[in-house]
C-alpha cells in the first residue's frame, strides 16, 4: 500500500492558532519531559496559563511565531526571538520554542519548522542562531544536530524549588540562501 506524503504548510501565527499552540504545548512537555521534569510539575501544567502567554507573544511580537499545518490543523510551532543571552550581539537570533504535536513526531514537522525558522532568520539579518535544550534530551539534541546545530560550551543550571536541570546551548552559523545545505553541518 502507498503511504500518502503529508503535506506541511508553514504560516505566521494568529490569535485562532493560539488555542491549539497552548494545548500542543502542554502536550509536547507532558511527553517529551517526562523522566527528566517532576512529574507534578508536567500534570500540573495549565493550557490556559500557555494560552495567556502565547496570545500575548502572538500579538506582541512584529516577525511572530510560525505554525505548521497539515490540513489546516496545527501540528507544530517555533517561535525565533533576538537572542536573550550574551551570545546575542544584534546578529544573532534564537529558536525561543520549537514544539512538535508528539503523534507528529518523526514525520519532518518539526524540520520543515526549523528550517522555516533558519530562512526566516537570514531575511531577518541574523548570521547566527542558538537555542537551548536540556542536556539529558538527547532526541531533541541529536535533532537539532542533524540540522547543523552543535553545542557551543555554554550551559546553565536552572534551580527550582523541587528539582534542577541543566540546559546547553546549540549555535548554528548561518549562510546565504544557496550555498550550503540547511541540513549540513554546523561551521
Amino acid at each position: 500500500m502507498e503511504q500518502k506524503r503529508l503535506e506541511i504548510r508553514i504560516r505566521p501565527a494568529a490569535d485562532l492558532d493560539v488555542p491549539a499552540m497552548a494545548v500542543l504545548h502542554v502536550r509536547a512537555w507532558q511527553v517529551a519531559y517526562r523522566g527528566q521534569l517532576p512529574d507534578a510539575l508536567l500534570d500540573g501544567l495549565s493550557v490556559s496559563k500557555r494560552e495567556r502567554d502565547w496570545r500575548q507573544i502572538v500579538q506582541r511580537q512584529s516577525h511572530g511565531p510560525e505554525v505548521a499545518t497539515i490540513a489546516d490543523v496545527v501540528v507544530g510551532f517555533c517561535d525565533l526571538v533576538p537572542a536573550r543571552d550574551a551570545a546575542g550581539a544584534g546578529d544573532v537570533g534564537e529558536i525561543a520554542a520549537i514544539y512538535i504535536d508528539p503523534v507528529r513526531w518523526g514525520v519532518g514537522v518539526g524540520r520543515a519548522l526549523l528550517e522555516s525558522g533558519i530562512e526566516r532568520a537570514l531575511r531577518l539579518g541574523y548570521r547566527a542562531l542558538t537555542l537551548w535544550v536540556l542536556s539529558t534530551n538527547n532526541p531533541a539534541r541529536l535533532f537539532y544536530e542533524r540540522l547543523g546545530f552543535a553545542p557551543d560550551g555554554e550551559s546553565k543550571r536552572l534551580d527550582r524549588p523541587t528539582f534542577s536541570v541543566e540546559e546547553v546551548r546549540y549555535r548554528r552559523a548561518l549562510t546565504e540562501r544557496g550555498s550550503r545545505p540547511l541540513g549540513g553541518q554546523a561551521p
